[in-house]
């Protein structure tokens, strides 16, 4: 015998977007890793950020002039940021997860190997700004539809080697 050790596959690490607080990574099992996250599209933060300067304007406005005020704007920016903050959409080895909501949690979890069939709808605007609807079918489960994901593709193509892969 030689003095090599047989090689081990080591277990891939999670990907770096998935964060350490998260639904997600708390609620991994021990032999389950992701293999691809993704988020909403940027345009939601975009949308943020000209809510939270609307704000800002609308609030010097009024105190230049005594009209105006930007906290309807504010709270409308706050509002986008924390749904962004609060959404997440993972593929493990052995699950799809897509978790949302701030103040009621609204969790929707597909074993792979119930996926029956993966969509995605794209707008003309939304293939520009590469977002769109994904909806996963499962079987004897329903289906999920996950609105202003960016990157339809990658996540239905996660999804389906995924599915396919016979490691799962």
């Amino acid at each position: 015998m030689s003095g090599s050790t047989p090689s081990v596959a080591p277990r891939p690490s999670i990907t770096p977007k998935l964060r350490s607080r998260g639904y997600v990574a708390r609620s991994l099992d021990a032999d389950e890793y992701a293999t691809y996250t993704t988020k909403l599209s940027k345009l939601f933060t975009i949308t943020a950020w000209v809510f939270f300067i609307l704000a800002a304007l609308g609030e010097f406005s009024r105190r230049s002039s005594g009209e105006g005020g930007g906290i309807f704007f504010f709270l409308v920016a706050l509002f986008i940021f924390l749904r962004i903050r609060a959404t997440e959409i993972a593929v493990t080895n052995k699950r799809f997860i897509y978790k949302r909501g701030v103040l009621f949690r609204k969790i929707d979890e597909f074993g792979i190997k119930q996926i029956e069939g993966v969509s995605v709808a794209q707008g003309p605007f939304a293939r520009l700004f590469n977002y769109g609807t994904v909806n996963v079918r499962g079987t004897g489960v329903g289906h999920v539809r996950v609105k202003s994901v960016e990157d339809p593709f990658g996540l239905r193509s996660a999804l389906t080697q995924t599915r396919l892969d016979p490691a799962t």
